[in-house]
């Protein structure tokens, strides 16, 4: 049963401050007798501090501290030799020229391609620095089921500083995601998407269904993507308006019928993704996948609403 929490802040601090009155009015009494004066206890202590260095005792009678803390290049050497150091060293070696798992760290992505070399990658891709745009994302996600080689270069989003100059210059008003193709830039993550299944048909599963795509028992690609939009629209009413009491409520409900659609058109096809006849996942899919991982986590952190393990 999904429920928002309701708080009880102000019952437990009216509860609180009535026990803290209670407990402060019965310890007066005794207060006095408790801690004596900060003055009185040094003078309580100087003799027996005069009295212990004229026995001898001296600060040469305590023992050399030295700095024992294993130093970077220590801890790198040990990280190395264990399996897991051992993993990463090779995936960083992959990194470096092109191949192994994707990695937030990748400047250049060649895949499996022996043949292939950095001067021979058509597509430079610019995402957000901090690998948190949804719209990036989905271009990010696309490059990598495609396996379409690509370069990487990465660019601070408006919250986390101002974009450098050079990017500006290429990109007007320093729009992210783009991508540069044969020279030409192009922004706008569905419109990147529809050009690169357009350049690269040979490359990976066919991810962009032709115009018009619709079968039995699915919803047709404009709608799923209508209503993609109309479910961002209530996430966004639930956690990051000001709402409360019935409006909050109302916010909500309308949040989750939204998300049951969503389930709905997804449970209408035979297999996994949204459009029955795909393999893999398809454009429609990836629209999804950013901002869904975005919302279950948003509505339980802010809202207390919890949806993954519910049935929801």
């Amino acid at each position: 049963m999904i429920r928002l929490r309701r708080s009880s802040g102000p019952s437990l601090r009216r509860n609180a401050n009535r026990s803290m009155a209670r407990a402060s009015s019965r310890s007066r009494p005794a207060e006095i007798l408790l801690v004596p004066p900060l003055g009185v206890i040094l003078m309580l202590l100087l003799p027996v501090l005069q009295s212990s260095i004229a026995a001898g005792l001296s600060t040469s009678a305590v023992p050399n501290l030295t700095d024992r803390a294993p130093t970077w290049s220590d801890l790198t050497s040990r990280i190395l030799q264990t399996p897991t150091g051992t993993k990463l060293a090779e995936e960083a070696n992959l990194r470096s020229r092109g191949l192994g798992p994707p990695h937030v760290d990748a400047t250049l992505r060649l895949f499996d391609s022996t043949a292939a070399t950095e001067e021979d990658v058509r597509v430079t891709f610019y995402r957000d620095a901090a690998g948190w745009c949804p719209y990036s994302q989905k271009v990010w996600i696309y490059l990598e089921e495609k396996r379409v080689p690509y370069k990487c270069r990465t660019v601070p989003l408006n919250a986390y500083g101002d974009k450098p100059a050079w990017y500006t210059r290429l990109v007007d008003g320093g729009a992210l995601p783009a991508i540069e193709l044969d020279g030409k830039v192009i922004t706008e993550s569905l419109d990147i998407i529809r050009l690169l299944e357009d350049q690269f048909p040979d490359f990976g599963p066919k991810m962009v269904p032709d115009d018009g795509y619709e079968t039995t028992g699915e919803m047709a690609i404009d709608s799923l993507f209508r209503l993609e939009k109309e479910l961002q629209s209530a996430w966004f009413s639930l956690v990051f308006y000001p709402v409360k009491d019935d409006a909050l409520v109302k916010a909500r409900d309308d949040f989750l019928d939204k998300l049951t659609q969503v389930d709905h058109a997804l449970g209408s096809t035979s297999g996994p993704w949204f459009l029955d006849s795909s393999a893999s996942p398809s454009v429609v899919d990836i629209q999804y996948i950013s901002h869904m991982e975005r919302i279950i986590a948003s509505v339980l952190y802010w809202k207390g609403l919890e949806i993954r393990g519910t049935g929801q």
